[in-house]
């Protein structure tokens, strides 16, 4: 059976879905909605044409700036090191060391969200696409790479892009097939939460779910796709400055010593005994 064939069958079956209970819609309501929505299309054709070009205008700018995105994250999270010594230059000794603690730990953890988010994503992508193919499911494997672009962004790319792949199934091979993609969707991400990310990245990121969610959602709704994807990476860097910021203060309280700080640069550790130095004598002038 050819695929128009299949999703012709398919659109057949879920008609005859919906005449029955509990939904109990008739065949002639079904004709007049499509016979009025078919209406309304022809009517509308010209504003169709002139919105779906204004749409393909800003998937295409959509689709090379965050191409652009993508090559200046990988030179930035490659070379991002080298503008070190610059930055210190400019910023003074003590100023410097701080922002190269910070630079560091930020570095270092986009640098580990972004290799084990595509590592996760190449699996979940391949797992998926393989399944799709295996049952007969059209678009396996263009539904496989929006999976793994789906992946760089946490929880929302998974649902939507599964979402996608069970409508896609549904019309085209019916609700047997549909539910056996959506057991298959369910049964890779339970390997992603629960194997992959604890076994690749722990909790490096050290975000709550809820605060992914929220930067997902204000990232989306403010730059678009673009902003969805920088959104979780964005969140985790402020996330990384305020517990340098904390850090700082504790040691200044001596709640914390410069030993128990973990840092990850030589200028962080210096920075951190300077700190703790500068606390002590404080101490002391307030003793004395």
């Amino acid at each position: 059976m050819t695929r128009p064939a299949r999703a012709s069958k398919g659109l057949t079956e879920l008609q005859d879905r919906a005449a029955r209970a509990p939904f109990n819609i008739d065949s002639s309501t079904i004709d007049d909605a499509v016979k009025s929505a078919t209406t309304w299309l022809q009517d509308q054709s010209g504003q169709i044409a002139s919105g779906a070009l204004a749409g393909a205008s800003a998937v295409g700018s959509a689709v090379v700036t965050l191409v652009l995105v993508l090559v200046l994250v990988f030179f930035f999270i490659k070379d991002g090191p080298q503008f070190l010594p610059f930055v210190r230059r400019v910023a003074g000794e003590r100023t410097g060391a701080h922002l190269t603690e910070v630079a560091t730990r930020s570095w270092n953890t986009l640098g580990g969200f972004i290799r084990t988010r595509a590592l996760v994503s190449a699996v979940d992508a391949v797992l998926i696409g393989t399944g799709l193919f295996v049952l007969g499911v059209p678009l396996a494997f263009a539904l496989a790479i929006l999976t793994f672009f789906g992946g760089f962004i946490p929880i929302v790319g998974a649902f939507a892009v599964g979402f996608l792949s069970v409508l896609v199934a549904l019309v085209a091979q019916g609700p047997m097939t549909a539910l056996f993609v959506l057991i298959l969707i369910i049964a890779v991400q339970q390997i992603e939460g629960n194997v992959l990310q604890p076994f690749l990245r722990g909790r490096s990121m050290q975000l709550h779910a809820g605060i992914i969610l929220l930067s997902v959602a204000v990232g989306s709704t403010i730059f678009g796709i673009v902003g969805a994807f920088l959104a979780v990476p964005v969140a985790a860097v402020t996330a990384v400055v305020l517990r340098y910021l904390s850090e700082q203060a504790n040691l200044k309280a001596g709640i914390v010593t410069a030993d128990e700080v973990e840092a990850e640069s030589a200028e962080g550790e210096d920075a951190a005994e300077q700190v703790e130095d500068e606390a002590t004598e404080d101490e002391v002038t307030v003793v004395e």
